[in-house]
């Protein structure tokens, strides 16, 4: 009895502190003022030396209002802003939000973007990810790596040593 007594009170323990989170939020004020979202961006070249920063914005379940994202750039000595922002309108009931920068953005001006919302900011995105400089192709000592298990079974089948096969059984 006084197992069961323990075990239902570690139950309804957890079921609390599974809760707790979600009874926790309330319903009412602006919950846009502490907007703890979370972006994630990506690039891609537009046509010349042109980029379009994409992203998308995920935000706790229950947001709402809008909410306003801004662009910086950096040219290696500091980050300014590019006088591009969005604004995003937030609907309760929904997480995930895509979002577009870019109608003109010169790579040439700037080496490295982040967009911000309020106090969050998103990864650093260097110039070179948008494709405007393609990686070498690696060097030829790591394909040689490729050919030793090659090397390695040849080795054996020259020394004798014999792999048991496995025994196929079928089931009917």
């Amino acid at each position: 009895m006084r197992k069961l007594a323990i075990t239902a009170i570690a139950a309804l323990s957890l079921v609390l502190l599974s809760a707790a989170p979600a009874l926790a939020t309330g319903e009412g004020g602006n919950q846009n003022q502490d907007l703890h979202g979370t972006l994630n961006v990506w690039c891609t070249p537009d046509k010349d030396t042109a980029v379009d920063i994409n992203g998308a914005l995920t935000v706790p379940n229950g947001t709402n209002g809008s909410v306003s994202l801004m662009l910086f750039g950096s040219n290696g000595s500091g980050w300014s802003s590019t006088s591009e922002s969005l604004v995003v309108h937030l609907v309760k009931g929904q997480t995930s939000y895509g979002f577009q920068f870019g109608a003109k953005l010169d790579s040439n001006h700037f080496t490295s973007y982040k967009v911000l919302l309020g106090g969050t900011s998103s990864r650093v995105i260097n110039r070179d990810e948008c494709g405007f400089r393609v990686p070498e192709a690696p060097s030829s000592a790591l394909l040689m790596i490729g050919a030793l298990p090659v090397v390695g079974l040849v080795g054996m089948r020259v020394a004798g040593i014999r792999m048991p096969l496995p025994h196929w059984t079928r089931i009917a």
